[in-house]
């Protein structure tokens, strides 16, 4: 499925798809393996296909289990890069997400009684799972604020309100 959010790797609002790259490497008796998983964009998902499936290429073939596993792994990963070439690269994707803000701004944008003030906590609340996830790994609400408010087109102000409220369990 296709989302215009923020890429789990790069951070940019683009579309993104969920991937999944795994790299293998075999070293005669043992193996080991590591992945990358979550919602990428289009260059991220390049980025990390090349990186883990080049290395299992070449070094995924060494041992019985690895070779079965590299084989696996292979297909697997050249599915996942298959599907993220039908999304719109983040750099060229520009008046796609343009117009995608000025939606959700134009629906948010007027409370009844506060004419032409946008409805912050609404504009907000398609971040607060981001802004939750950083809270937990120990950023610091000013942090997060500073770099949600212009991803969301708000003053960073309105943004650490928002945090807070999150923060606090009240949001």
């Amino acid at each position: 499925m296709i989302n215009v959010s923020c890429c789990q790797a790069c951070r940019k609002m683009a579309p993104t798809r969920y991937c999944e790259f795994t790299q293998g490497i075999g070293m005669l008796v043992v193996r080991s393996s590591r992945s990358i998983r979550g919602n990428l964009c289009r260059d991220c998902a390049s980025k990390y296909f090349w990186e883990m499936t080049g290395l299992t290429l070449l070094t995924g073939w060494w041992g019985m289990i690895s070779f079965v596993m590299n084989i696996i792994y292979i297909i697997s990963n050249v599915a996942h890069f298959a599907g993220s070439r039908s999304l719109q690269a983040p750099a060229s994707q520009g008046f796609a997400v343009q117009t995608s803000q000025q939606a959700q701004f134009q629906a948010y944008q007027q409370q009844p009684g506060q004419q032409g003030q946008p409805n912050t906590p609404a504009i907000l609340a398609g971040f607060k799972q981001d802004i939750a996830v950083r809270l937990r790994s120990g950023e610091t609400p000013q942090q997060i604020a500073q770099f949600i408010a212009p991803r969301a087109g708000i003053p960073v102000a309105a943004a650490m309100q928002y945090v807070d409220a999150v923060a606090q369990g009240r949001a």
